[in-house]
């Protein structure tokens, strides 16, 4: 990550956020599709909620310059019951995942009804102990 990037990131303890949760997550480890400025990449979701999702990216991504913080981007999301979503949303934070991976928060801006619910059902049918 070069300096610019690295002064403009808010380093966030991914635990430090539980408290300011609004909705439930769950987690979500599937291929996840990001536009952002132009460019289309394919990263790994990590987790899911109704407010919004984490996914990392490689540290050595050439598109990281383009996820600083406050940033819009477009997500493709394909939930395992086979529904697919197109989402808007902003980067609100970065966090350390391990050395070779950063993981970055996005909040979706408008959600419809719909789409709500079925974020809402895969959420809500965890499996108990994940």
């Amino acid at each position: 990550m070069n300096s610019r990037m690295a002064a403009q990131t808010q380093q966030v303890d991914p635990n430090s956020m539980a408290s300011k949760r609004r909705t439930p997550r769950r987690l979500f480890q599937r291929p996840l599709g990001v536009l952002v400025r132009g460019h289309y990449m394919v990263v790994a979701a990590k987790q899911l909620s109704e407010g919004g999702l984490l996914f990392e990216i490689p540290r050595t991504s050439e598109h990281l310059d383009d996820l600083r913080v406050g940033t819009a981007l477009a997500l493709s999301i394909l939930l395992p019951v086979g529904a697919g979503l197109v989402l808007r949303g902003r980067v609100i934070y970065h966090a350390e995942e391990q050395s070779d991976v950063i993981g970055v928060g996005v909040k979706f801006d408008e959600i419809l009804l719909n789409q709500r619910r079925l974020i809402r059902n895969y959420v809500s049918s965890k499996p108990v102990g994940e």
